[in-house]
């Protein structure tokens, strides 16, 4: 009786310990992959910085360039290709009132330009402002993300304040919005003469040069960071200030665990 005791002891102490050992590394395999995961997604966030750099490299270079000029610039660097997920890129600029015509001007003989049926350009949202945030060049993928010639990006008072704020601090505007039943996120990042970030506001608002806009399908890439992990979800969250999106990819199983990576 004591030896069958002992032996029913043994078994069940064993029979744990294998269960603590394989919960042990399951839990050490989702962390590996978690680790992976996160890792795919930072490579990607670093591969998109370096195209608002390039794209900031080129329009302070050329800042007189046109629509057909940016668009072989485009072809040339194959942004398509290496960046799926960005569904459209351009710069903002600011125009005052006396500056308008002008623009206006230069945009109608831009062949690439998103003008009305008449070919003119007008303002998509009209009125007398201090100034406007209209595109300089741009490059839409989709037609839901195409940006009429004459729409000013400051005419919502909280968006003129959120890119105001961007080239104050030298810091990207996030943006969520949905287009075509997709959410996208729309990056603003502020460029400075020199390519240089200044260190003061006063500075800043003197050298400013522009927006990179940048209009992004994170799904893309939370997908492609997903490859190789099967039966994984992953969500990326992004909050500062007002804005607010969550973007998720992937079914999780049944009971799945999760671990948050800042």
């Amino acid at each position: 009786g004591l030896l069958f005791a002992a032996g029913v002891a043994g078994s069940v102490f064993a029979a744990a310990t294998v269960a603590r050992n394989d919960a042990d590394k399951a839990r050490q395999a989702f962390r590996a992959s978690a680790a992976d995961i996160a890792s795919t997604l930072q490579l990607a966030i670093e591969h998109e910085q370096d195209l608002l750099v390039n794209t900031a490299a080129y329009s302070l270079g050329n800042p007189d360039s046109s629509n057909v000029a940016f668009d072989r610039w485009l072809t040339a660097s194959q942004v398509q290709q290496r960046y799926p997920e960005v569904q459209g890129l351009g710069v903002v600029v600011i125009v005052s009132p006396a500056q308008l015509p002008a623009y206006a001007a230069r945009v109608q003989t831009d062949p690439m330009a998103v003008l009305g049926p008449d070919r003119t350009f007008s303002m998509v949202n009209p009125g007398a402002r201090s100034f406007y945030c209209l595109g300089s060049i741009e490059k839409a993928w989709t037609a839901t993300t195409v940006v009429p010639a004459g729409y000013d990006f400051c005419a919502d008072p909280a968006q003129a304040a959120l890119l105001l704020a961007a080239r104050d601090s030298g810091q990207g505007a996030y943006t969520p919005y949905t287009l075509g039943g997709v959410t996208l996120l729309a990056v603003s990042t502020p460029i400075y003469a020199g390519g240089v970030t200044p260190g003061t506001v006063a500075a800043r608002r003197t050298s400013f040069a522009g927006w990179v806009g940048t209009e992004v399908e994170p799904n893309v890439v939370l997908d492609r960071a997903l490859q190789g992990h099967p039966h994984t979800a992953v969500s990326l969250h992004y909050h500062a200030g007002s804005s607010d999106a969550l973007f998720t990819s992937g079914t999780p199983a049944r009971g799945a665990v999760s671990v948050a990576v800042d």
